[in-house]
């Protein structure tokens, strides 16, 4: 996407050019919620998809990249000093009554796919669909978005959107009920995140407007009730970076990285990676768990590191060595339980690289699953959700595969 005013690239999520300061003009989205959903044909099969085109294509990035779950902000900084508050790092206030709640079956990155009571649910260009995890009773079509980068999440099986309005030119909050019944439960959102505890559905929006310079946490339980939480700081509304853990949210800020659980009825900034003379914040990272993961994204050099909230102190935990055999350059994609998932190019072009997992407790690197060649996935319970480009592929040439995972 590029600017119209002076031409500069810009992320899929952002809301002003970084160059000329602009705001960004989105084209209008045609309203589907009240088109008639086709029937689902789909490939559920576990068989390997090795065709495509070279690289990550566009769409799947459209398709997977997630403002929230995911995912992360990007902001235009409107100048001011950021504030210092919360710089006592990660400590528990004692008036913190927030429950403590960990989604051990998903992934801490899914973008585009989440586990739920047996079922895996995915999103597919504009629709909502899911099917068994353990055997097959064919492919349901559950929702119709108007924006194919919605996020959902699903709290005790009624499934909880982030989409645009019918008109397109506004964003809102829905519910869709077991009984296929849905609900505007907010309008005029903005961008959202979601997250549950399992009691209630929180989002962090931007209010609606022609200037997106506030931004606050609401709360709505089973019932149907909304709270407003609070307001973001100056500070996280002016990060151009945001990345999510869950119920947490963490965002660049003056003296290094600093974070804010979602789910207190006050804001309580915390800093979770303090900067000093020897060690500064990394330009690129992963949250999990009172830890942050990254690589020096501007050197050659493919080492990982772990960062500890809590003692501030780093250490290195996957370099090329730990590997049995040779490839090609590899990452952290994703998070669950107690491992970390890697991605890992094949040496040779046009051909699939493999995913493997590392136990962050006990160092140990083992080899997960072979992956699919211009591929994007999530990890779901005891599967890999895969999206592969095949260009030979009609409509969106997108191909969907669940896969358990290799013990």
């Amino acid at each position: 996407m590029q600017c119209k005013y002076c031409g500069a690239k810009l992320s899929e999520n952002a809301k002003f050019c970084g160059v000329c300061g602009n705001k960004v003009e989105r084209e209008t989205v045609k309203p589907k919620h009240n088109d008639s959903i086709p029937d689902k044909v789909h490939n559920t099969g576990n068989e390997k998809n090795t065709g495509g085109k070279k690289g990550i294509i566009p769409v799947i990035v459209l398709l997977c990249v997630i403002v929230a779950g995911a995912g992360f902000f990007y902001y235009k900084s409107k100048g001011g000093s950021a504030s210092t508050a919360g710089d006592k790092g990660i400590e528990k206030s004692k008036n913190d009554t927030a429950k403590v709640y960990e989604d051990t079956e998903n992934g801490t990155q899914n973008s585009f796919s989440k586990y739920y009571d047996g079922y895996i649910y995915y999103r597919e260009g504009d629709y909502l669909y899911r099917e068994k995890e353990e055997g097959s009773d064919g492919v349901e079509t559950l929702y119709s978005f108007n924006d194919e980068d919605a996020n959902f999440v699903i709290m005790e099986g009624d499934i909880y959107v982030d989409d645009y309005s019918e008109t397109g030119d506004s964003r809102e909050l829905l519910k869709k009920d077991s009984s296929g019944k849905v609900k505007t439960l907010e309008e005029n959102t903005g961008e959202n995140y979601l997250y549950t505890d399992g009691e209630a559905v929180y989002y962090c929006t931007w209010e609606a407007g022609d200037k997106y310079d506030k931004g606050h946490v609401e709360r709505i339980n089973k019932q149907g009730k909304k709270t407003k939480l609070f307001d973001f700081p100056r500070e996280y509304m002016e990060s151009m970076y945001h990345m999510t853990d869950r119920r947490y949210v963490y965002y660049y800020a003056e003296g290094g990285i600093k974070r804010i659980d979602i789910t207190q009825t006050t804001c309580n900034p915390e800093l979770a990676f303090k900067e000093t003379e020897d060690l500064q914040s990394p330009d690129d990272f992963l949250p999990y768990n009172d830890k942050i993961y990254y690589r020096d994204v501007y050197s050659d050099d493919p080492t990982w590191y772990e960062y500890d909230t809590n003692t501030k102190t780093q250490k290195t935990i996957l370099t090329e060595s730990m590997f049995d055999e040779e490839g090609g350059d590899f990452r952290i994609i994703n998070f669950k339980g107690d491992y970390a998932y890697i991605e890992r190019d094949s040496q040779y072009e046009e051909t699939a690289g493999d995913i493997y997992k590392l136990n962050l407790k006990t160092d140990e690197l083992k080899w997960a699953k072979e992956g699919h060649y211009n591929m994007v996935w999530n990890i779901c319970n005891n599967s890999f959700v895969f999206c592969t480009y095949d260009g030979d592929n009609e409509g969106t040439g997108l191909t969907f595969a669940i896969e358990h995972e290799t013990e």
